[in-house]
C-alpha cells in the first residue's frame, strides 16, 4: 500500500511560488544591470531617503538651467552676430562718405552715398528684426514681434522732422532729437519693443544675462547716422552743396563716434557669453560630483548584477527542468 505524504501533494505549490521567487530576482537583477541602481532605494536605505531626495532635487534644477543656459548661449551668439553685422554696415558706410567727401567729385557722388545709406539702414533694421526660434532677439520683452518699423516708415518719419531744415547743423540736432528725446518719435513712433528681454534662471538666485533691444543708445546711434546719410539723397532737401558736404562729414563723424559705444555693447555682450560658459561648466562639474554622490548610495556594481543574474538564471532553468520532471513522473517510474 502506497501512502501520499502532505509534503509531496505541497510540492508542486512549493515549486511555483520558487518559481515566482526566481522570476522577481530576475527582473530586479535584470533592473539593476539595466539603471544602474538599486531597484527599491527605500528598502536599500532603510527609509532614509533625505540625502537622496536632495540629490534628485539638485540634479532636476541642474538639468533645467543647463537648458536654460544652452538656450541663452544661442540667443547670445546670434546678438553677437547681428552687432557684428552692425558695426560693419557702419564702417563700410563711412568709408563711402569719406570717399565721397574727399573726391569732391559733384552732387552725384554724395546721391551715391545717400542710396547706400538706405541700403545700409534697410539692412540694419534688418539685421536688428532677426529672430531665434520664433523670439524676436532685440524687441526686449515683446518676442513676438520685430523691434523696428519698415525702412520706408522710418524715412518718412525723418522727413517730416527735418523738413525746413537748410543747414547740416539743424538737421543733425533734429536727428538727435528725434532718435534720443526720452518719449520723442523714436520711442513713440519707430521702436515697437517694449520692457527688457528676460534671462531667465541659470542657477538657483541667478538670472541669465540679458540681451539690448533695439533702443539701446548704441543702436540708436548707427541708426541716426544711417538715416542721416540717407538724407544725402532727399531731393527736397534744397541743401546747398557746402552743406550737403557737411552733412556727409557729420555723418561719418557720427558713425565713427558712435562705433566705440556699440563696440562695449558687444564687450557686455562678450561679457555675458562667458558667464554663460562659465555656469555650464560649474553645473557640469557639480552634477558629475552628485551622480557619483547618488551612485554611492543606491548604485550597484555592473559586474555584481550581471554574476546575480546569471546565477539566478541557472537557477530558474533548473527549476523548470526539475518541474518539468516531476510533472512526468508516474507510478510505473516510481516503481523503477
Amino acid at each position: 500500500m502506497s501512502w501520499v505524504s502532505l509534503g509531496s501533494l505541497s510540492l508542486p505549490f512549493q515549486m511555483q511560488r520558487n518559481g515566482v521567487q526566481l522570476r522577481l530576482e530576475m527582473a530586479q537583477h535584470s533592473s539593476e544591470l539595466t539603471t544602474g541602481k538599486v531597484q527599491a532605494p527605500q528598502r536599500h536605505l532603510r527609509g532614509d531617503l533625505g540625502e537622496l531626495s536632495v540629490i534628485e532635487s539638485r540634479l532636476t534644477r541642474i538639468t533645467t538651467y543647463e537648458t536654460v543656459i544652452g538656450q541663452n548661449q544661442t540667443l547670445q551668439e546670434a546678438a553677437q552676430t547681428a552687432l557684428q553685422r552692425l558695426s560693419s554696415l557702419g564702417s563700410l558706410l563711412s568709408n563711402q562718405v569719406l570717399t565721397a567727401a574727399f573726391a569732391d567729385s559733384g552732387d552725384q557722388s554724395y546721391e551715391s552715398v545717400g542710396a547706400s545709406a538706405r541700403v545700409a539702414l534697410g539692412d540694419m533694421v534688418s539685421v536688428l528684426s532677426t529672430s531665434v526660434a520664433g523670439r524676436a532677439l532685440f524687441s526686449g520683452a515683446a518676442v513676438d514681434r520685430g523691434p523696428l518699423l519698415p525702412v520706408e516708415d522710418i524715412m518718412a518719419a525723418v522727413r517730416t522732422a527735418v523738413t525746413g531744415l537748410t543747414t547740416a547743423d539743424d538737421i543733425s540736432d533734429a536727428l538727435e532729437s528725434f532718435f534720443f528725446d526720452p518719449g520723442g518719435p523714436f520711442e513713440a513712433l519707430i521702436y515697437k519693443g517694449t520692457g527688457t528681454s528676460p534671462g531667465g534662471a541659470i542657477d538657483d538666485f541667478e538670472s541669465g544675462p540679458t540681451i539690448p533691444d533695439a533702443a539701446d543708445p548704441a543702436i540708436r546711434g548707427h541708426l541716426m547716422a544711417a538715416a542721416m546719410g540717407a538724407l544725402l539723397d532727399e531731393p527736397d532737401m534744397n541743401l546747398s552743396r557746402t552743406e550737403i558736404r557737411n552733412l556727409a562729414f557729420k555723418t561719418m563723424e557720427f558713425i565713427e563716434s558712435n562705433g566705440v559705444a556699440l563696440t562695449a555693447l558687444q564687450a557686455q555682450i562678450g561679457f555675458g557669453q562667458e558667464l554663460l560658459e562659465q555656469r555650464a561648466h560649474r553645473l557640469s562639474h557639480e552634477k558629475d560630483a552628485l551622480v557619483r554622490a547618488r551612485h554611492n548610495l543606491i548604485g550597484t556594481d555592473p559586474f555584481e548584477s550581471a554574476s546575480l543574474l546569471e546565477e539566478t538564471r541557472h537557477r530558474l532553468e533548473s527549476l523548470y527542468a526539475i518541474t518539468s520532471r516531476v510533472s512526468r513522473l508516474s507510478l510505473l517510474e516510481y516503481l523503477r
